[in-house]
């Protein structure tokens, strides 16, 4: 788990520098939702650490766990929140890459805020929303790494788009 820490760090970089040519504000936002989103699963896997030292008492333990899952899904509203700044920017990638970027962050918005507001919540739909994410990752791995993204392929400048999802689609 500590891993993937490390890798959502590192993994907040690439979407700055290839949207830091469209939007520098947006960009460097979405990275540090990222970040915020790594540190607060930090903290969510300090919870387990201190679930196993506390073992032999199993409602301390419970305790933890559930402290865990609590912290967990606040993290997901952090993630939620960095899908849907990338999707502001679609205009660097196919239109339905930024649609699938606000479902899954919508996704991740809604699990966290129930999970945190409603007591059981048990609805899942970002087990079925991540879908985006996946997209996105296959499309910079196939595509998007031998991509220009100049401002001027962008054909935006450093202002922000009034609608976001309807640029012309690059692929």
């Amino acid at each position: 788990m500590i891993l993937v820490v490390i890798l959502d760090i590192v993994v907040a970089a690439a979407p700055l520098s290839l949207f830091m040519p469209v939007s520098p504000s947006l960009s460097i936002m979405a990275a540090w939702f990222r970040l915020a989103y790594a540190a607060v699963y930090l903290a969510a896997i300090s919870q387990l650490v201190v679930a196993l030292g506390v073992l032999g008492d199993p409602d301390q333990a419970l305790r933890a766990v559930n402290a865990y899952d609590t912290v967990w899904h606040v993290g997901l509203i952090l993630f939620g929140v960095h899908l849907l700044l990338l999707a502001y920017r679609s205009g660097l990638m196919p239109k339905v890459f930024g649609m699938l970027l606000v479902i899954a962050g919508l996704g991740y918005l809604a699990d966290g805020f129930g999970a945190v507001l409603i007591p059981n919540y048990s609805i899942n739909i970002s087990q079925f929303t991540f879908m985006g994410e996946a997209a996105l990752m296959f499309w910079l791995l196939i595509k998007g790494r031998r991509k220009d993204f100049s401002r001027r392929e962008a054909g935006q400048g450093h202002h922000l788009d009034p609608a976001p999802l309807v640029s012309a689609p690059v692929g």
